[in-house]
């Protein structure tokens, strides 16, 4: 019973916090999706805790197996997904850099012309 009352208490505070972070702002939606999943095996054991007993009966292989191949296999998604989100966080980043150096160039090769029509040195920019 008090098994049942932590695994719920650590999955419903995972979610909360997250729905909480998203209506305060602080995080994105795809964010909350995530912990809410990470929350969810957490409510699934709570309400079925002999689940990895029954896997193990049924896949004929030992309890502790069983839960170290869950919890190796969850841990490895969840790393999946934030190491994919953070590639792309990369590539805008990259692509946002490429950019700001395309438009300081062009606005220097701008000011350039502008004093060379005007007759003077055009000002040094600093880089």
């Amino acid at each position: 019973m008090m098994l049942t009352i932590i695994l719920l208490l650590i999955g419903a505070m995972i979610s909360a916090l997250a729905l909480r972070s998203l209506h305060a702002g602080r995080l994105k939606e795809r964010y909350v999706v995530l912990f809410v999943l990470v929350g969810i095996p957490f409510v699934a054991l709570a309400i079925w805790p002999d689940a990895v007993g029954t896997v193990a009966a049924k896949l004929e292989i030992e309890y502790p197996t069983v839960l170290l191949l869950g919890v190796t296999t969850f841990f490895l998604l969840v790393n999946l997904k934030l190491l994919s989100i953070v590639s792309m966080h990369e590539q805008r980043i990259t692509a946002l850099a490429q950019l700001l150096a395309i438009v300081t160039d062009e606005r220097d090769d701008a000011v350039a012309e502008a004093a060379a029509s005007r007759g003077s040195s055009p000002p040094s920019s600093p880089r």
